[in-house]
Formats: C-alpha cells, structure tokens, sequence
C-alpha cells in the first residue's frame, strides 16, 4: 500500500471509530487529525471535508467488492456489496442519517449518475439518452432508498434477498452494460471529491 493510500485509510479508520459513538454532524475534522496525530493540512491535501472521507470509505467499499475482476453484474455480486454494507451497519447508518449539504446521499447519487454515463460509454460506445438516464436516476434513487431501510432494519428481508430484487429491477440497458464493464478500483476511488454529475 502507497503512503498516500496509508495516511487515507488512518482518517477512514479514525472516522469510523468516532461514528461508533457520535454522529457525523458533530465530528470536526481537527478532532480526526489529534487523534491520527495529523495535522489538518494532511487531512485537506486528501479530502476536501469529512463528507469527502466519508463518500472515500464508500467507494473503497464498493471497489473492494466491484473493482479489479472481471464483469459479473449479477445477484451474488451485489449481495457482496450489501453484505459488506452491513458488517459496517454502524457506519452506514450514521453517514446515511446525516442530510447536511454535502451528504454521502449526495454523493452516492453522484457516483451512481457517472458510472452509468461511463459504463455506457465503455460497453455500448454510446452515452445513455435521455429517457435512459431518467431510467437509472429513478432506479438509484429506489436503490437508496431501500438501501437505507436495509440498512436501518426497517426491512425484514436478507441481503440475498435485496440484492435479487435489485438485480430484477435493474433497466435491462444497464444490466447488459454492466455484464460487459470491467470496474477498475482506481477509477472508483477517483470519484471521492466529485460532487456534481
């Protein structure tokens, strides 16, 4: 591991241990660099704020699950990803409770809009059109929502059973790009810090 992947995943593991008692809102940025020993520079030359470290830990997430392997949008995959999702039930639950300005929410849509411009891209050689992304803003804004639910323990339903209902309800044009894209954890990763789509 890179000593600037090194110093990132020391504030990503500091942050998740103070989510463990406190919610995002109240944790300052100065309080993860005294108990990294870090200073706030460090911190800034990485993320732009916690929201950019919290949306970090997420794609590091989604990347360790979908990066470096070949296509495989299918069930099992995505159950991968949420059963990843809920060993860090406490984190997901903070980060996704907070609504402030710049809401991993926020950036969970974001991601989402650009990997579906970039999948198509890559697989069909096209950008989506319009009504397509329609499509998969309404599908990404269900996914959230149930996500949150999932996450939350408002839905009695296991994360192979989500992820079979995810997977069903996929449009069939992203289905067939995401069986023909290869994710590279790299370029996951390079969406922390990218806020408009």
């Amino acid at each position: 591991m890179q000593m600037k992947d090194r110093t990132r995943a020391m504030f990503a593991e500091e942050l998740e241990n103070m989510l463990a008692n406190k919610p995002l809102n109240k944790i300052r940025v100065i309080d993860i660099c005294r108990k990294c020993g870090a200073t706030p520079p460090t911190f800034y030359y990485h993320f732009h704020d916690k929201y950019d470290l919290a949306a970090w830990i997420y794609l590091r997430d989604i990347a360790s699950v979908l990066g470096d392997r070949k296509p495989d949008y299918s069930p099992d995959r995505i159950a991968a990803s949420l059963r990843l999702m809920e060993k860090k039930k406490i984190f997901y639950q903070k980060v996704f409770a907070d609504d402030s300005q710049n809401s991993v929410t926020k950036y969970y849509m974001t991601y989402i809009i650009r990997m579906v411009k970039d999948v198509m891209m890559a697989s069909a050689k096209a950008e989506p059109t319009g009504y397509q992304m329609l499509e998969a803003k309404h599908h990404s804004y269900g996914i959230l929502g149930l996500l949150k639910e999932w996450i939350n323990g408002e839905t009695d339903i296991s994360a192979e059973e989500l992820a079979e209902f995810y997977f069903e309800h996929t449009p069939q044009f992203l289905k067939d790009a995401f069986r023909r894209y290869s994710f590279r954890s790299s370029e996951i990763l390079s969406n922390a810090g990218r806020q408009t789509p």
